[in-house]
């Protein structure tokens, strides 16, 4: 078994998508995906989306939402762990 997992955060201005100037409101949104890869090459995962408004406060208040991961996503892991196991191969 093998677990693996992925993240992409982006931060935007509340109102359009170009980042806001620094010490102003934004919006943050993190993607992520993880799991386990069986010994069979399936996915045990799930994916998560979570969005939160930051004015500056040490602790930002996440509203997150589960979701299956789509093929996409299992595949985009694929390619993240072969491009991990090639590095790691001492050649």
């Amino acid at each position: 078994m093998l677990s693996a997992g992925d993240a992409v955060l982006y931060r935007s201005g509340l109102r359009e998508p170009a980042p806001p100037p620094e010490n102003a409101p934004a919006l943050v949104r993190q993607e992520n995906v993880g799991g386990r890869f069986e010994a069979d090459g399936s996915f045990h995962g799930t994916r998560w989306q979570s969005v939160a408004i930051d004015r500056g406060e040490d602790e930002l208040e996440w509203e997150s939402t589960s979701s299956a991961p789509t093929a996409e996503d299992v595949a985009g892991l694929r390619l993240v762990v072969a491009e991990v196991i090639q590095r790691a191969t001492p050649p």
